[in-house]
């Protein structure tokens, strides 16, 4: 946000292309305890009308720490939902995401971020948004060559959902779309258990007939491409994991 000397937030400024997504943010913080913490958007609004708030996105950042072979590493992320309590003094970075359709007017657009801290708002924030007059490709046909592993058994373990549920299924739909924005190319698929993006099982269910004969169920595999094409679009090369050097 663009800050007035005083070092109150005056705006928020952004420059967008059309058919793109274009990111600013605001920071909270406070000298108690900050309980409660949402803020929203009711969209912008330009020449060529509404940029409706379903093309807003507001994330919070957040720490995350990382746990990998005994070490644990200290990150960052962005939270669709804000902590539930942030500590006296520590900032909380809201961001504020514009998906700016392709059919968007060029010109200048206006809204506003609302901060609330439990029933209360607290702060309103002007977004000030030029988009210019250019239009970005879709993500598929982006020239950068984007090769993202989405591992299934990660999202089951991150999120704390059984394997292949219903919520699972959900989260890697969500998973792949967020790909599929930078312009992924790749889809990664095991058929062996325990390869080194830390899979449990194969995608495909091997089942025994008994006498050394086995029957294969595909039906992971067959949901898995149909929610990676509705994502990213159909990805330019699948890779099969069948041996494992580690």
């Amino acid at each position: 946000a663009d800050k007035e000397a005083a070092g109150s937030p005056k705006f928020v400024r952004l420059v967008a292309a059309k058919n793109g997504a274009f990111s600013g943010k605001v920071v909270a913080s406070s000298n108690a305890p900050l309980t409660g913490l949402r803020a929203t958007c009711a969209g912008l609004k330009g020449p060529g009308g509404v940029i409706p708030a379903t093309n807003v996105e507001i994330r919070y950042g957040l720490p995350w720490v990382a746990k990998r072979g005994g070490r644990t590493t200290p990150n960052a992320c962005l939270s669709e939902s804000p902590a539930a309590q942030y500590a006296a003094g520590t900032p909380a970075p809201i961001w504020i995401t514009v998906m700016v359709p392709k059919t968007a007017v060029p010109g200048l657009y206006t809204g506003e971020i609302v901060v609330n801290v439990g029933a209360a708002t607290v702060a309103r924030v002007p977004v000030k948004m030029t988009v210019v007059d250019w239009t970005l490709n879709d993500p598929h046909e982006y020239v950068s060559w984007i090769d993202f592993i989405q591992a299934p058994d990660t999202t089951s373990v991150e999120y704390k959902v059984p394997l292949w549920s219903p919520q699972h299924w959900k989260m890697i739909e969500r998973s792949l779309t967020l790909l599929g924005k930078l312009g992924n190319k790749t889809l990664y698929i095991p058929l062996i258990a325990h390869t080194n993006t830390g899979n449990a099982e194969s995608m495909v269910r091997w089942i025994d007939k008994g006498d050394g004969k086995y029957d294969y169920d595909f039906s992971n595999v067959d949901k898995y491409l149909d929610l990676a094409e509705k994502a990213m679009g159909k990805p330019r090369v699948v890779i099969l994991q069948v041996w494992e050097l580690y």
